[in-house]
């Protein structure tokens, strides 16, 4: 077997720069492939959003004519709806009359005499994906005289 001068030595035969490479290129690959999957999942959760965005002004109307109808057919529409919409990551925010006023998730669009900060009747519930809010519940909120 043959001696490698010191220069050879030194070059070294390819294979520690080739495996570097390789290397360099699966972790590439490895970032890129989860790039793309975490792009999915964001554009899933936008179209989700946008698309019930667009559809929650009639689920507002069907819930008003379910307040005044009482219908038991309807009302468990109204339900499945809500646990369909809870599997893609949407939940109502629907505070109750004496809750504390949360600007973080409420909209105040009157304000009345009553107890100071709180909530004392719901107009139209919010709703929310995760921790973004798609709109904030609208209420009255109680202000002393």
């Amino acid at each position: 077997m043959k001696r490698k001068t010191k220069k050879e030595v030194e070059k070294g035969d390819g294979n520690e720069e080739l495996r570097a490479q390789l290397v360099r290129a699966l972790a590439d690959y490895d970032n890129l492939k989860k790039r793309v999957e975490r792009e999915r999942e964001e554009y899933e959760e936008y179209a989700t959003a946008n698309f019930f965005m667009r559809v929650m002004p009639v689920l507002d109307m069907i819930e008003q004519v379910q307040k005044h109808l009482g219908d038991s057919g309807l009302a468990i529409a109204l339900s499945e709806m809500a646990d369909k919409l809870k599997t893609e990551g949407i939940e109502a925010i629907e505070p109750r009359a004496g809750d504390v006023f949360d600007t973080e998730v409420m909209e105040a669009v009157e304000v009345r005499r009553g107890k100071e900060g709180s909530v004392l009747e719901l107009g139209l519930k919010g709703w929310k994906m995760g921790d973004k809010i798609l709109r904030h519940a609208k209420v009255v909120v109680g202000r002393k005289e």
